[in-house]
């Protein structure tokens, strides 16, 4: 027994959360040549970040990152994984707020030259 639970469920819980990690990191790489044949998933980040990591109130800590501290303890080396993935999903939120609100309808030409007296 781990905690309350019997060692069996511990092992089945850390490879479904091992699984799970790995598979949000490849959506977090831009290389995703090992799922090439699958249809791209349009999911947001933020919308994943929302389902992984938000508390459901402020007084119980129900995100993954609290679920593993609560079954596994705060020492368990996938509580500091599920960290760094949250930091990373932090940072590709910002990358598509800043992608989404771009204007890319401006001409690519830099301004004060003139292209059309060009020999």
């Amino acid at each position: 027994m781990i905690g309350n639970y019997p060692k069996l469920l511990v092992s089945l819980i850390v490879h479904r959360l091992q699984v799970l990690h790995d598979l949000m990191q490849v959506k977090l790489s831009d290389n995703l040549q090992p799922l090439c044949f699958a249809v791209t998933n349009k999911e947001l980040f933020s919308d994943l970040y929302t389902q992984l990591f938000q508390w459901s109130n402020e007084y119980k800590d129900d995100s993954m990152t609290g679920r593993i501290q609560h079954v596994l303890g705060y020492d368990h080396p996938l509580l500091n994984q599920y960290i760094l993935l949250r930091t990373r999903m932090e940072m590709a939120i910002h990358r598509e707020m800043n992608w989404k609100h771009c204007d890319f309808s401006h001409k690519l030409v830099p301004t004060g030259i003139d292209w059309s007296n060009s020999s």
